[in-house]
């Protein structure tokens, strides 16, 4: 599972903005609900929020956003 496919499972559609080897895309942020300020990164499984600067990797995404504890967002 991708950064990109955590983020459209919780409902959110990404679109991609720049063509670099892993793709980047931008989509709404879960966090804050900015439209196009949630930066993903498929290379590297980060995402950055522009809005509400809020950043990680993809347990922290599980973390941030759907409560998890870091042992259970690594087995997720």
């Amino acid at each position: 599972m991708t950064i990109l496919d955590l983020h459209k499972a919780d409902g959110y559609q990404a679109r991609r903005v720049a063509s670099t080897s892993g793709g980047e895309y931008a989509g709404p942020c879960p966090g804050c609900g900015g439209d196009d300020r949630f930066h993903l990164w498929l290379e590297t499984g980060r995402w950055w929020c522009r809005q509400c600067d809020r950043s990680g990797d993809l347990p922290g995404y599980m973390m941030e956003f759907h409560g998890m504890t870091y042992p259970a967002a690594m087995e997720h």
